[in-house]
């Protein structure tokens, strides 16, 4: 008996062993799972990269923007400058009124009508731009690649340690009148903007376009110079990037601006030149760069219908041969050779209208007028773009590339 009784007692201190050892067991791989997971979390982290948009570009563009943002060295002059403040009162009534108007019916728009490639594209190229940064990421926000062209000059940011009460307010009045043209009709205008951003107030674009990153939540963290270099021995000429602080009193090609969107770096360019064909040809470096380029969609508006005519027929041919998407009204690409060519799908929105009166040698495009007013219902467009700000009569073209099979 007292046999018995010793054996089960040395059984029952075994199970309990057991069952200890088996208890801690599980706590320790608990344990060791939990800590991997905290580690996983830790490099994952520690592995999305971040960049810093405490620089002086950013400050400025802050500043100009109406946006008091932390460690930004201008935060002051909104509350204490009255130039400024003026500034911040003109924006906050401007830019509601263009959200609202303007900007979140696009968002909408484009979210329902684009096609997944279309929304998905990473390059976007948006000739006779000007500084429109703004129409650019409302309908392409994810894009990582925007390649902006105009005739303007690329310009500089203020010296801000130079800047008087009075050449704020002057600087204010002129950003001012500079950007009611795209609040109120879509568009800059090109004689205006050559007087607006020539002058020694906002000089060149730069400006512009950083407030337009600021005010769309685009912080910046680099600018650089674009400058044409050409080779004294083989003659050829080549783009190179020069720091921002570098470039005296040469006169740049163009910009490049780097800015955060969803944790991701992206790029904006802007190059300044004349694309007729004698300039924009296979000789020329912006030729080349441009056609090295995966430039997927082509946006355009208020082009002054250039791309009608034959001294811009290697710009043309270039967007249709490159481009997988085109986006635009009806002064891009000539409809009718969009429609005899059996490359594209085209799909069309909004109501046909007559060319504006600014341009009286440009006839109607009667491919275009038949398909909108002969063809299919055309759906309307639930916001307006373009020259025909004053009567409605907005147009747009969506050219989608066949997928070769």
């Amino acid at each position: 008996m007292r046999t018995r009784l010793c054996l089960l007692t040395v059984v029952l201190i075994y199970c309990i062993s057991c069952s200890t050892d088996n208890a801690d067991k599980k706590l320790r791989t608990e344990k060791e799972r939990a800590d991997s997971l905290k580690k996983r979390a830790a490099d994952s982290i520690a592995a999305i990269p971040t960049w810093s948009t405490t620089n002086p570009y950013n400050d400025f563009a802050c500043l100009i923007a109406g946006v008091n943002s932390p460690g930004s060295k201008y935060n002051h002059l909104l509350d204490s400058n009255t130039a400024w403040k003026k500034n911040l009162e003109f924006i906050k009534t401007s830019w509601h009124k263009l959200d609202t108007g303007r900007l979140e019916k696009i968002t909408r728009w484009k979210n329902t009508e684009f096609p997944q490639g279309l929304k998905s594209a990473t390059t976007v190229f948006y000739p006779f731009s000007g500084p429109d940064f703004l129409t650019a990421i409302t309908f392409f926000p994810d894009m990582d690649t925007l390649v902006m062209l105009g005739l303007e000059k690329p310009g500089r940011f203020p010296d801000m340690d130079k800047m008087n009460d009075l050449l704020a307010e002057n600087y204010v009045q002129d950003l001012n009148s500079c950007l009611t043209d795209i609040f109120n009709k879509s568009y800059f205008i090109t004689r205006n903007m050559q007087r607006q951003l020539s002058n020694q107030k906002v000089n060149g674009i730069l400006p512009v376009i950083a407030f337009f990153m600021e005010e769309t939540q685009n912080p910046i963290t680099d600018v650089k110079y674009l400058l044409t270099k050409t080779d004294s021995l083989t003659k050829t000429s080549t783009i190179e990037e020069v720091d921002y602080n570098s470039v005296g009193k040469e006169s740049p090609l163009g910009l490049k601006i780097n800015y955060v969107r969803s944790n991701k770096l992206r790029t904006v360019y802007y190059y300044r030149y004349d694309i007729a064909n004698k300039n924009f040809n296979d000789s020329s470096a912006f030729f080349k760069r441009l056609n090295s380029m995966n430039l997927q969609v082509t946006y355009m508006k208020s082009a002054s219908y250039l791309l009608y005519n034959k001294m811009m027929s290697n710009c043309r041919e270039m967007i249709l041969r490159k481009s997988r998407f085109i986006l635009q009204d009806d002064t891009g690409v000539p409809y009718s050779l969009l429609a005899q060519d059996s490359n594209w799908n085209i799909k069309l929105y909004g109501q046909y209208t007559r060319p504006v009166k600014d341009f009286p040698y440009m006839r109607e495009d009667l491919m275009l007028k038949n398909a909108c007013t002969q063809g299919a219902p055309v759906p309307d467009l639930p916001f307006h773009l373009g020259y025909h700000w004053g009567n409605k009569k907005d147009l747009l073209i969506l050219a989608s590339k066949k997928q070769k099979v």
